[in-house]
């Protein structure tokens, strides 16, 4: 009796481990604040094709006093980090956007890997990591000085990066 259940125990892991969603990581955002980063993933069915009602999860990783920890974006979080993804059905890719970063990005499949595109230094590249600078103005709020744009050019794969100055 034990086998059997054991059996239909081990059965029902396997399968919901083929059936579960995939995360792979798109980039993340580093701060001048603090170690913590911001992690933003694209979603992938089993069958490693996107998500479509949920195609990227962002979330933190902590660092600074958890050893890495994860937990997900509160309300405030969302408004400073959060992001849109608009399916495109024609390319069957996704439009992205971040706040504060103006330039038009698109979530793709890459060799069977789902990447980030983005122009850096007016070049066709794939993001990796964006880092941002900060500063408490005099209310105490942190005001973002400039960001740097880290990535891979999408036909050299040579690494690239550009600083843009916050306005």
């Amino acid at each position: 009796m034990k086998k059997i259940i054991f059996s239909v125990l081990l059965s029902f892991f396997c399968c919901n481990v083929l059936l579960a969603n995939t995360s792979v990581r798109l980039f993340h955002m580093e701060r001048s604040k603090s170690a913590n980063i911001i992690c933003y993933d694209a979603i992938l069915n089993e069958d490693g094709k996107f998500n479509i009602n949920n195609p990227v999860d962002g979330y933190w990783v902590i660092r600074a006093k958890k050893n890495g920890k994860m937990e997900n974006l509160n309300a405030w979080d969302k408004k400073a980090y959060g992001f849109i993804v608009s399916y495109d059905e024609k390319s069957n890719s996704f439009d992205f956007s971040l706040k504060d970063i103006n330039r038009k990005m698109t979530i793709l499949m890459v060799d069977g890997k789902p990447k980030l595109k983005i122009l850096i230094n007016n070049m066709d590249a794939y993001l990796e990591k964006v880092y941002i600078q900060t500063k408490k103005n005099a209310s105490g709020t942190p005001k973002v000085l400039f960001y740097t744009l880290y990535g891979k050019t999408a036909y050299t794969n040579e690494p690239i990066e550009e600083k843009v100055i916050a306005k």
